[in-house]
């Protein structure tokens, strides 16, 4: 504006600034757009905890009796482990079997005890 030496110069550096104004009141409306929705966007997160299993580096075959020897003992622990897991999952059904069938096996016994008492003693007749 201070070099401006005449009016048309004057009105020229006028509109650049007003032009200037207007596209940046125009990108300050469009980022508050965008900012609003963003603001609704949706994020997908995944987290992994301390059970993710990290992928281990493949040995090349070996073959021989040391190979078989270690090939048997990771086959023998994962059957190990296999028997005990399912061990462990129906104990507390064979638990529960074991003292209801205590219970039938006690009160059976009970019966067949009043049965063979009321046997044994011969009902009373009357004599005169």
């Amino acid at each position: 504006l201070a070099r401006a030496g005449n009016v048309s110069s004057l009105l020229a550096v006028q509109d650049e600034i007003n032009s200037q104004e207007s596209a940046l009141e125009s990108l300050l409306a469009q980022q508050q757009a965008l900012a609003h929705e963003t603001s609704y966007g949706t994020v997908s997160v995944v987290l992994l905890g301390h059970h993710a299993r990290f992928v281990k580096k493949v040995k090349k075959a070996s073959h021989g009796f040391i190979a078989g020897l270690g090939t048997g003992w990771r086959a023998l622990v994962a059957a190990v482990n296999w028997l005990l897991h399912a061990v462990g999952v129906a104990l507390p059904f064979a638990v529960i079997v074991v003292v209801l069938a205590g219970i039938a096996i006690v009160s059976r016994r009970r019966s067949t005890r009043r049965r063979t008492a009321a046997a044994a003693d011969p009902p009373a007749t009357a004599t005169s």
